[in-house]
């Protein structure tokens, strides 16, 4: 997908200007090469947004952005390998003989080799860019509205099954009298598709809203939300002449007249502007009405509920089972005799499930079948994934990649990272955004962890407001774990292309993985009846991501292979190793020298290998449920550019290495669950970035030096696994 280039294009000109790589261009005299490299860069970064624009349609922009990703990611790997390398050097106090002469002049052929060859690809890249009349832009065009999304009013009697309840909860909003407000504004909410505006249609014909107001007037706004537009439309609904006014006075003007004195309810349906502005001077055109007079708004997006100024937020949710297979068996089957077929029920079931109780789903599917007769046809659909049985301009995956569309280019790929993810998978708000910082995806003006933690929030959030995540049902006390409706989770996976990968559960004898993958998953077991194709390693050297994800702790991976992964995947950022029962991490693990995430969850681990020390790009330390480990590396020290380190659940840890104190750039430590850690290390309160402390423990002789500065700086919760420890004055050194 091309929408990580432009945010890849950022981050190489930003490591091109940072001191670390200056200082290698100015030593190994390779200044005016890095420079012309970040014109060249700077240049193709300005018609990247119109590359990507223009590949659904062009199969030549299609293999220049392949192109372009190749050169693109072995330019970010050599200036992290200058950065690396740099750090590395220094904490071991060898800058100086590291470029002495004989080494200078060795480095200096390696990397003006590299960096010679990628700048001249790339100068290829940015000439071939003249032919295909990509121009430059900062943004992207706006969407024009689609004829096709054009709503009514009017639905029949009988047509809608369920949503008896919700229903009942907007009727009785309209009909309050109690609201403050002249005209008062309530929302519908939900994903594309669950039938927000079906439920709308529902309201805006019933007994009750015909005798409640006194007009009652229905526009489809969809993409382009212009206020003179709307207006006209309005009074188009309200049976006046469309005139063709040149001026906005004009048309405000018999908008108001038509409206004044006047109970109304006004439906806004598909709306998607977020500009308070807009809803603002829109609002005050329809002020004139009498009291009680509704405006309804449709929209998939928290945002537009609040902006539009909402006196309430209906969230619309999935059909029920029992209604999702009611409707089904309305589309599906011509007559009741033929839904008495219980082989064709029970297939049909199943369906029904992979359609999410999204009504739109369910009757494009169940259209479909209306058509197919055996069960072979039957069972074909449901072997089948849902993008590939409902193409075309009005499917379901076309109705529900609009969100996608209005997403800006930069949450395009946070958006399509999800995709890792199984459907149904309990995802860790804290976790993904430590993974997208990791990948380099947040736009942030500073380097400062704190600043990029707030920005990678203010993206999940984002997403969040506008149905790309539901809050977990069961996990409603732990607000920081979240799912994907599956039909999103299908539109991830339809717009990651090929360069994420998810390895599933599967009796095929062997699996392909795509060679452009740069993000891999594994969810089945790795050394049983399926094993991790050994072949594919070579061809994968460049993968950037590797999450094994598995619910049983009963699962073992051999030694070998993880050293071949390890050994193989050298340019991995992310590293998630989720219930293994391995005893020994491989000292292979060092070499990692681009990793930024590392997350470890075995209960037989003993130890981790000193060379994970090396890792002076790591920011992430995870280490959960590692009920046997005893110990951190002694040289933690080591890790520069730690910013979390997470250490849940691991009651045989009995201390924390002296040189934490040393990890500036700290700002996240949680030790939950650690019921034998007997003590802080000296020095923590040394710590000054750090934001958050989960759990604090004080042994009886603790010299914690500096603990009133940090019980200052930070919130932090006093607790220990057995019970909280009062922190009496005589531990507190002043």
């Amino acid at each position: 997908m091309a929408e990580i280039l432009y945010e890849l294009a950022a981050e190489i000109l930003k490591n091109l200007g940072s001191l670390a790589v200056q200082e290698v261009g100015s030593i190994c005299g390779l200044s005016d090469e890095l420079c012309k490299l970040s014109g060249t860069v700077s240049s193709i970064q300005a018609v990247l947004i119109d590359a990507e624009e223009q590949q659904q349609s062009s199969h030549e922009v299609r293999d220049w952005i392949r192109k372009l990703k190749k050169v693109f990611f072995e330019a970010d790997d050599l200036l992290d390998d200058f950065a690396t390398e740099v750090t590395h050097r220094k904490l071991v106090n060898m800058v100086s003989i590291f470029f002495s002469k004989s080494n200078r002049v060795l480095y200096n052929v390696k990397v003006s080799k590299c960096l010679k060859a990628i700048r001249e690809n790339l100068d290829v890249i940015a000439k071939y860019k003249a032919s295909l009349n990509l121009v430059e832009r900062r943004q992207p065009l706006l969407l024009e509205s689609n004829l096709d999304r054009e709503t009514y009013s009017f639905v029949p009697d009988g047509e809608v099954i369920g949503r008896n309840d919700d229903r009942t909860k907007i009727l009785d909003f309209l009909m309050d009298a109690e609201v403050n407000e002249n005209v008062a504004v309530i929302s519908i909410v939900g994903l594309g598709g669950l039938g927000k505006t079906t439920l709308a249609q529902l309201v805006y014909n019933s007994e009750m809203v015909q005798e409640k107001f006194d007009k009652r007037l229905w526009v489809c706004v969809s993409d382009v939300f212009e206020v003179k537009v709307i207006a006209e439309k309005i009074i188009e609904s309200a049976g006046g002449e469309k005139a063709n006014y040149l001026q906005l006075d004009a048309v405000q003007n018999q908008l108001r007249e038509m409206l004044d004195g006047k109970k109304y309810l006004l439906v806004l349906d598909d709306v998607w502007n977020e500009d308070a502005l807009k809803w603002s001077r829109l609002k005050n055109m329809l002020i004139g009405g009498a009291k009680g007079s509704k405006i309804l708004v449709t929209t998939r997006s928290v945002v537009v509920a609040e902006v539009s100024g909402s006196v309430h937020q209906h969230k619309l949710g999935d059909l029920s089972k029992e209604e999702a297979w009611a409707l089904f068996e309305k589309m599906a089957f011509e007559c009741a005799k033929e839904s008495e077929n219980s082989s064709l029920v029970e297939i049909g079931k199943e369906i029904v499930k992979k359609c999410g109780g999204v009504p739109l789903a369910i009757r494009s599917v169940g259209s479909l079948l209306r058509l197919k007769r055996t069960e072979d046809e039957w069972i074909y659909f449901k072997n089948q994934d849902l993008s590939s049985i409902t193409r075309g301009g009005d499917s379901v995956m076309a109705i529900l990649r609009l969100s996608y569309n209005h997403l800006p280019h930069h949450l395009k790929i946070c958006f399509a990272y999800c995709s890792l993810f199984p459907k149904d998978f309990r995802i860790d708000r804290v976790d993904l955004i430590d993974m997208w910082i990791a990948q380099g995806f947040i736009q942030s003006t500073t380097s400062n962890r704190d600043n990029v933690e707030d920005v990678a929030n203010s993206y999940f959030m984002y997403l969040l407001r506008r149905s790309f995540f539901q809050e977990t049902k069961e996990h409603k006390s732990f607000p920081h774990f979240y799912k994907m409706h599956d039909l999103i989770h299908d539109v991830a996976k339809e717009v990651s292309d090929k360069e994420f990968f998810s390895i599933t559960e599967t009796e095929d004898a062997e699996i392909v993985i795509p060679e452009q993958t740069l993000h891999a998953s594994c969810l089945f077991q790795v050394d049983g009846s399926l094993e991790f194709p050994n072949l594919s390693y070579r061809k994968h050297m460049k993968l950037r991501t590797f999450i094994y994800l598995n619910g049983s702790n009963n699962v073992v991976i051999s030694n070998s292979t993880l050293e071949r992964m390890v050994s193989s995947f050298e340019c991995l950022r992310i590293l998630h190793l989720c219930h293994l029962r391995i005893k020994f991490l491989p000292q292979s693990l060092g070499g990692l020298k681009h990793l930024t995430y590392l997350a470890i969850f075995s209960t037989r681990i003993v130890t981790l290998p000193n060379s994970i020390t090396k890792l002076h790009n790591l920011q992430v330390l995870k280490l959960v449920s590692c009920c046997k480990l005893k110990k951190l590396p002694r040289d933690i020290w080591r890790l520069v550019s730690l910013g979390r380190l997470v250490c849940t659940c691991c009651p045989s840890l009995t201390h924390i290495p002296p040189g934490l104190w040393q990890l500036a750039s700290v700002t996240h430590l949680d030790f939950d669950g650690c019921s034998s850690l007997e003590d802080m290390p000296p020095g923590i309160g040394q710590l000054t970035s750090l934001r958050t402390l989960t759990s604090f423990i004080v042994g009886k002789e603790s010299r914690i030096s500096g603990l009133a500065l940090l019980i200052s700086e930070i919130d932090y919760t006093l607790s220990s696994w057995d019970e909280p420890v009062q922190l009496e004055k005589e531990y507190l050194p002043m």
